[in-house]
């Protein structure tokens, strides 16, 4: 009889130390959330020569993640990214076991601007060799099939299955030429995606482009077909200023596939497509 109290006795403590774990949790999931990024944020400050800032970040609920006011400027040179806000809803059941799964995303507001004056970029430590360590590492043989398969699965991960994207801008500016790519809306619905893309260009009149595609991680597919309304011709920006050449097309297709077989091989299918693809330059075609 007193074996059989005590037995209850430690199970009833237990699930009491354990609830009491997860209120715990629960209640401090901000400062812990923030703790975390703001401990990756300084690592990525101070190895790149960045400064990043958000004016607020917390959790709504168990698994929703949502941060407002964040920009990006590496240290004496222009603000390399800001974002307003962006909400990210995760799988509970997936991040109990420690993965990442994105069900749905709602973003407002993203601009990336690459900007390049002279000599000077503001994307410059993209090229940067991180400092290596002074005690050698040891070879360690790697299973790059593992290792794809890993990033791989993380990427998928990121894919949401539904969402709505709306005012991203992307800028590429070299001294007086630039390239701005703008889109309204990116709306993503049971895993299909669709969005109309502006791009201007200082060498090219503006362009109204159409894309259409799917994202599924359960089949691990990645689509993605871009063209231009009322069968007008696409072409590519930024060619002409660097390579003096004009490259059109009607329709620029791309699809790829994971396959993992037996004995741990893993195949990755793509496969890409262009109709109506048009190429000149002076080298090719004098006349």
């Amino acid at each position: 009889m007193e074996t059989s109290n005590k037995k209850r006795i430690i199970i009833l403590s237990a699930i009491g130390i354990l609830l009491t774990g997860l209120i715990c949790l629960f209640a401090f999931r901000n400062v812990i959330l923030c703790h975390i990024v703001d401990k990756r944020t300084t690592r990525a400050e101070q190895t790149y020569g960045l400064q990043i800032h958000y004016q607020e970040l917390r959790m709504k609920g168990c698994n929703e993640v949502a941060l407002q006011g964040l920009y990006i400027v590496p240290n004496q040179r222009d603000t390399l990214l800001t974002l307003q806000s962006v909400n990210v809803k995760l799988s509970f059941w997936e991040l109990l076991k420690g993965e990442i799964e994105v069900r749905n995303v709602l973003m407002n507001g993203l601009a990336i601007n690459f900007i390049k004056y002279d000599s000077i970029a503001n994307y410059d430590f993209l090229f940067f060799k991180r400092q290596q360590e002074a005690e050698p590492q040891p070879v360690i043989e790697s299973d790059y099939a593992n290792r794809i398969d890993r990033i791989l699965n993380l990427i998928y991960g990121f894919l949401p299955e539904n969402g709505q994207l709306r005012q991203i801008n992307i800028t590429e500016r070299k001294d007086s030429n630039f390239v701005a790519v703008n889109i309204p809306s990116f709306i993503i619905e049971n895993n299909h995606f669709q969005s109309t893309i502006q791009i201007k260009e200082d060498t090219l009149p503006q362009q109204l482009w159409e894309a259409t595609g799917e994202l599924n991680r359960r089949d691990y597919t990645l689509k993605a077909s871009v063209f231009a309304p009322e069968k007008r011709k696409i072409s590519l920006p930024y060619i002409t200023r660097r390579f003096g050449a004009e490259v059109t097309f009607d329709t620029l297709s791309y699809n790829m596939t994971k396959d993992k077989r037996a004995s741990n091989q893993l195949l990755l299918k793509g496969k890409a497509r262009v109709n109506g693809l048009d190429v000149f330059h002076k080298a090719l075609s004098p006349e």
